[in-house]
């Protein structure tokens, strides 16, 4: 269980999110890892739009080991790919007639929702690797969803 925070930058605006992980195969030497996810991300900051997005994936991905004496030293560097599904939410919170006059309106990537637009139920991609040292973290990653952005990420922190 986790959540996750990003500032925009030049912007007052954040996303912010939570999201539930599990991993039915994970350090076994002979097989990779496999993790299944579940998260939910919103828009933070503007008064002007209502925006979330709900991810499920499945990733792929084995931890080598290395260092100067392998087996001892703890560092290991874990490649990964995987691949998921996004379903997009957005509510404009303007005036009808602004609205209107933009042309823009509610739309939703939830098949059960009255604004469903399948533009906004969309597949992606994933990849990175991540180097654990110790406590020390360090994680590069990219998404790529047809007809959208390619996304770059860069972390680094401590795990406990």
């Amino acid at each position: 269980v986790g959540v996750s925070m990003g500032y925009i930058a030049t912007s007052r605006q954040t996303s912010m999110g939570g999201y539930v992980r599990a991993a039915p195969l994970e350090g076994y030497r002979n097989m990779p890892d496999v993790v299944l996810q579940v998260g939910y991300a919103g828009y933070v900051g503007n008064d002007q739009l209502e925006l979330g997005a709900l991810d499920m994936s499945g990733t792929v991905g084995y931890a080598f080991p290395f260092g100067r004496v392998v087996g001892v030293n703890n560092a290991k560097i874990a490649p990964y790919v995987g691949v998921g599904s996004l379903k997009v939410h957005a509510r404009p919170n303007l005036p009808d007639e602004e609205q209107e006059e933009l042309g823009i309106g509610e739309v939703s990537g939830f098949s059960d929702s009255e604004f469903f637009d399948e533009d906004f139920a969309m597949w992606q991609l994933h990849g990175g690797f991540r180097i654990n040292s110790g406590a020390f973290s360090f994680r590069l990653a990219s998404s790529w969803v047809p007809s959208g952005l390619t996304t770059l990420n860069v972390g680094m922190g401590f795990v406990y």
